[in-house]
């Protein structure tokens, strides 16, 4: 019986951080867990709170790995996948978003919707949001905005002390701007607009 417990505090630990995957079966039924053994022939899969157990390839359609929604990860973009955007425009796209702070500004976001969440509601809202499928919505819009060289010149710009210096003070001055704008209005026109 001890041999049995600890074999499965060591199954535990040494899968804690391993991604879930979604093993389809041919007959229908849908396991997830964590793969912990790969065979030739069969797979170990740990389901949450049960010992790990063995299923023959044979009987498996489809292993799906499950993506945590705010794990980011750019190769989830097919770069090929976006009609009248060359591949090339879109890794440019994509690096910008993370030079100039958007892609994180948008995983925030999402971290602070989903700890607002709780139980099914939050299981829905982990299904439905995923970081990449938002980063792939935004690319467009950038293609609308930006030429591939402005796209270069910026990127090589925000990787520079100055560009990372905008970025960071950015917010902090559009926040004080509109205090001094709200103040400026109400000086000018006193007590006929309400701000």
């Amino acid at each position: 019986m001890k041999k049995l417990i600890l074999f499965a505090l060591v199954a535990l630990m040494g899968t804690s951080t391993a991604h879930a995957e979604t093993v389809i079966m041919k007959d229908g039924r849908i396991i997830k867990g964590q793969i912990v053994e790969n065979g030739h022939y069969y797979i170990k899969i740990m389901e949450p709170g049960k010992l790990p157990y063995q299923i023959y390839k044979e009987q498996i359609q489809q292993i799906m790995e499950d993506v945590d929604p705010l794990e980011w990860n750019p190769d989830l973009i097919n770069a090929n996948g976006f009609e009248g955007i060359s591949a090339a425009k879109v890794l440019l796209i994509i690096e910008h978003m993370e030079a100039n702070g958007a892609r994180v500004n948008i995983q925030r976001n999402m971290e602070a919707v989903l700890g607002r969440a709780e139980g099914a509601e939050k299981e829905r809202l982990v299904e439905l949001l995923q970081i990449h499928e938002i980063v792939s919505a935004l690319i467009p819009i950038y293609d609308d905005v930006y030429s591939e060289s402005e796209l270069r010149e910026l990127n090589t710009f925000l990787k520079t002390p100055t560009g990372s210096k905008l970025i960071s003070v950015t917010p902090e001055i559009m926040k004080a701007s509109v205090g001094v704008v709200s103040d400026y209005f109400r000086s000018q026109l006193g007590g006929q607009l309400k701000l």
